[in-house]
């Protein structure tokens, strides 16, 4: 029979989802490979081979090639689910094409055992290895076919050879994995220096402006709130990926970098500002702006130099940071600074740190200002949807203002800010 002459019926797939639940349902955290013991049932450094399908007469044969170095397990397709595939990790599957029939490789079967147990060989005994099931057996992910009736001394090369790879893909993963894991563990740290570094950096500006960090840890918490609310939107997942969100969250402490260039005398002046010494404020955006792109333009130079030397992920939070300290006082409506921009033609992560910004200096007190009531910044920044801010980023605060509030007050310091 052709394997085209066999369908998944209501009863193959219930098997093949028993055959591979049986696999996956094991805890995670076992080791896979040919070390592994199973207290009474895989035994210590003994490879398991697992046949599937095969007929006593054969089990008999192989279980003669495997002699004392393999421990031979036998499992009847009518007795899936069967407790002991729960209990053992096999470096090797053996199944009779005849006792399998197309379900096992028509289903994903193949695919399966090898996304469960990445090490595992596959092979296949078969009456005739020029059989169209066969070819299809072997393009389904088996490695291997061993002609019927058996030749023990055949199967026995098959057997060591097949064990020796199993072994050597497993070395080979789990050393993979290890280094993976070095890897990520070496970039995490990475990005936690970079992080506080630019932290660092932006509390130079605040610390200036009588501000002792808060409003930076405050506007974070809130950017990281208005990135995951608009990527839950439908049109917020097209807009922003999930690693432009982090860039955002990790640039918005450099938004204020400017006020490094705005005198003491008008950044600590405890009244109300004059038209002039406004205007003088307003120019920290294109100053923060222009001093990290020109950071930016010197990595660039630099990356052109040496290609191969990693720079593109900080040019890549440069370029975003860049935006933020430029754009976050312009308005969707255009009429803000320093470059008038209007709608979307104001970077993303501007228009975020613009709502960001605004609640937190309208929720904090100042030198010249008392600090509003929630209610009543909730009210300003609903009426500016349109005006002053994205409308989409304004829906998203709406829908997140108990967590702004509650951002708010846990990062208060002892000085009401």
């Amino acid at each position: 029979m052709k394997s085209s002459d066999f369908a998944l019926t209501v009863d193959d797939q219930q098997t093949l989802a028993a055959f591979v639940g049986a696999w996956a349902d094991r805890d995670e955290t076992r080791a896979r490979g040919l070390s592994t013991v199973s207290a009474g049932t895989q035994e210590r450094n003994r490879p398991v081979i697992l046949l599937l399908g095969v007929s006593a007469e054969d089990e008999s044969v192989i279980r003669g090639a495997a002699g004392e170095n393999f421990q031979v397990e036998c499992v009847a397709p009518m007795d899936f689910p069967s407790p002991l595939l729960r209990r053992i990790d096999p470096a090797l599957v053996v199944f009779d094409v005849e006792a399998m029939p197309a379900v096992f490789w028509q289903g994903g079967i193949c695919d399966a055992l090898h996304r469960i147990m990445p090490g595992v060989q596959l092979l296949l005994l078969a009456d005739d290895e020029g059989r169209e099931v066969v070819c299809e057996a072997l393009e389904a992910g088996s490695c291997d076919v061993v002609a019927k009736p058996i030749v023990p001394a055949v199967l026995r090369a098959r057997l060591q050879i097949h064990i020796s790879l199993a072994e050597l893909r497993r070395k080979t993963g789990d050393a993979h994995g290890s280094a993976q894991r070095r890897i990520e563990g070496l970039l995490g740290e990475i990005d936690r220096v970079r992080s506080g570094f630019i932290h660092s950096i932006g509390l130079l500006a605040e610390v200036r402006d009588r501000d002792t960090g808060a409003h930076l840890q405050r506007t974070r918490a809130f950017m990281r709130v208005l990135v995951d609310g608009l990527r839950r939107l439908e049109i917020g997942s097209h807009l922003l990926s999930p690693q432009q969100g982090d860039l955002i969250v990790q640039a918005a402490p450099l938004h204020d970098i400017g006020k490094i260039a705005i005198p003491d005398s008008i950044l600590q002046k405890p009244g109300k500002l004059s038209d002039d010494e406004r205007l003088i404020v307003m120019t920290h955006a294109a100053i923060g702006g222009g001093a990290i792109n020109a950071a930016l333009v010197r990595l660039e130079h630099d990356a052109m130099a040496a290609p191969d030397a990693g720079f593109s992920a900080a040019a890549d939070l440069l370029q975003v940071a860049s935006q933020i300290a430029r754009s976050h006082h312009e308005r969707w409506d255009g009429q803000g600074y320093p470059d008038r921009l209007a709608g979307e033609a104001i970077p993303l992560a501007a228009r975020l740190m613009a709502v960001a910004d605004v609640y937190d200096a309208l929720t904090s007190p100042r030198p010249y200002k008392r600090r509003w009531a929630e209610q009543d910044v909730a009210e300003y920044i609903g009426l500016g949807r349109g005006a002053q801010f994205d409308p989409i980023l304004v829906d998203v605060f709406i829908a997140e203002r108990a967590t702004f509030a509650a951002i708010a007050e846990r990062y208060q310091t002892s000085d009401g800010h």
